[in-house]
């Protein structure tokens, strides 16, 4: 048990050394964390309107109620980018944003780090994409209320 835990230990610290790899793990992290800070706002009042308040910090990232919570509140995301970012697929070359995520914060994964490098281009395509998303519906519900808000000044009382 000892041995295995120094083992383990190690490698995280070897991780931890490499620039590249410190570089690509927060820079993958950070963005990572716009998506599910944004995804967990959404699913927060999709269970308020559905009377099952809930803290925000015990919101679990699943995907059988985050396509649900989107539609709801009229974010035309496709499915994909929802289930690239945050699906449960495990399969090396193919793992969701949320499992390289999870194995780069509770393991210092090498191989995890390794396919965000791999796969950079994808991942960040794919959460930027949804990152456009939530900021352009924000634009848009913004662009209206502007215009409510001028018809109301222009309307007589």
């Amino acid at each position: 048990m000892k041995r295995t835990t120094y083992k383990k230990f190690e490698k995280a610290q070897s991780v931890l050394t490499n620039s590249q790899y410190v570089q690509a793990k927060d820079e993958f992290l950070s963005k990572f964390a716009l998506c599910e800070i944004a995804c967990k706002s959404v699913i927060e009042y999709y269970k308020k309107a559905q009377d099952e308040s809930m803290d925000i910090k015990d919101i679990k990232l699943d995907m059988r109620s985050i396509p649900a919570a989107f539609a709801k509140f009229h974010y035309d995301i496709d499915k994909h980018i929802l289930t690239d970012i945050f699906g449960a697929s495990r399969i090396r070359k193919k793992k969701s944003a949320k499992k390289l995520r999870d194995g780069i914060v509770h393991a210092l994964s090498e191989e995890d780090i390794l396919e965000v490098i791999d796969r950079r281009t994808f991942l960040y395509s794919v959460m930027d994409s949804f990152l456009n998303i939530i900021k352009e519906v924000q634009k848009q519900d913004t662009q209206i209320q502007e215009k409510v808000d001028a018809e109301r000044e222009l309307t007589p009382v």
